[in-house]
């Protein structure tokens, strides 16, 4: 099976939510990503928190002494301090994927988070005087809000309801602060405004995009695993198959050489009589050997899915004259009475 095949054979994975349509495949996805979709959440979430606070220095600079200062700076402090906090917590806590706290803190950061966006962007044009400075200030803006949005789609892809609120109030935002300040502006910013939609809509096919690839891998994953496993099954038997068989073929095959060999001092002795007895008893060998032989390739059939089994009655009688057959002519060399109790039982 190709790889082509077998992504096309992957379990429907719905647009919506970005999950397999199978709740027990999801289950087992979501247990075995949570580990590395966490680390990823925590590292994500303290990154951009920390550049949060970082451009507290940068209100500090421009909002310091106006009416806008405490609310940026507070805006951004809480944002940072929250997702550091919230991200040391679920790197040194390690909560179950099935715990409401991970989701609900998630959620909270990225809603401070596109309050403050959205507030520092608002803030900043009401301190500029001249029409080209609001323009520098709006194109600046629109590049730092895709960029974010971009890197919050890839990174925060197992949370994709939160990217797409986060992009549609990144798009709408920015667009109307740009219609807004328009009318004040010597240029429109139609180029800003597709730039910045055309980034929310990109992060939300990234997050999509990344959400399903890495269902998809899993499931390859999970089929490797079971083909794994199958595979050293298959071995295993194959092994106990072939030690069962060398184990079990020397007796008729010792019974097949003294036969011979006593066939030899009969025919000498011209004791025609024992000597067909003998080669009677040679072909029941025979045929011992090679019912056994028989079985064995079907077996190895069976084990690569070439023959289908059903099953049938079977006769307690036949299985005790095809074990006593091959030996009977060892037992009357040994001078050994060798004696069976008859049965008219059947199995399956």
């Amino acid at each position: 099976m190709t790889g082509k095949e077998i992504v096309e054979r992957t379990p429907h994975i719905q647009w919506s939510t970005s999950c397999f349509a199978d709740e027990t495949l999801e289950q087992a996805y979501r247990e075995e990503s949570w580990r590395s979709a966490r680390l990823l959440t925590a590292m994500t979430l303290i990154g951009f928190s920390v550049a949060w606070l970082a451009a507290v220095t940068v209100d500090n600079l421009f909002l310091r002494g106006t009416p806008y200062f405490e609310f940026a700076a507070g805006s951004r402090t809480l944002t940072g301090l929250f997702g550091i906090g919230f991200g040391l917590w679920m790197v040194l806590a390690r909560p179950h994927h099935e715990h409401r706290a991970p989701k609900i803190g998630v959620y909270l950061w990225m809603a401070f988070s596109t309050m403050t966006a959205i507030t520092v962007s608002w803030i900043y044009p009401f301190l500029e005087t001249t029409a080209d400075g609001r323009t520098d200030l709006l194109l600046s803006t629109c590049y730092w809000m895709s960029l974010q949005i971009l890197g919050l789609g890839i990174a925060l892809s197992a949370w994709r309801r939160g990217v797409v609120v986060m992009a549609a109030f990144y798009a709408i935002s920015y667009t109307c602060l740009a219609i807004y300040w328009t009318p004040q502006l010597e240029y429109t910013q139609e180029a800003q405004i597709i730039v910045i939609i055309a980034a929310s809509f990109f992060a939300v096919i990234l997050s999509y995009l990344f959400a399903r690839r890495a269902r998809q891998r899993f499931y390859i994953t999970r089929l490797y695993e079971e083909a794994k496993v199958t595979a050293e099954k298959a071995q295993q038997f194959t092994t106990f198959l072939l030690a069962a068989t060398g184990h079990d073929i020397r007796q008729p095959i010792f019974a097949l050489n003294l036969n011979a060999s006593m066939l030899e001092d009969l025919i000498e002795e011209r004791n025609w009589e024992e000597a067909a007895k003998l080669a009677e008893r040679q072909s029941q060998a025979l045929y011992g050997v090679s019912g056994l032989i028989s079985s064995v390739l079907e077996l190895s059939q069976l084990d690569t899915r070439r023959r289908s089994v059903e099953p049938e009655p079977l006769e307690i009688r036949t299985v005790i004259e095809t074990v006593l057959a091959p030996i009977r002519s060892l037992a009357a060399h040994r001078r050994i009475d060798l004696r069976s109790v008859d049965s008219a039982l059947t199995i399956d």
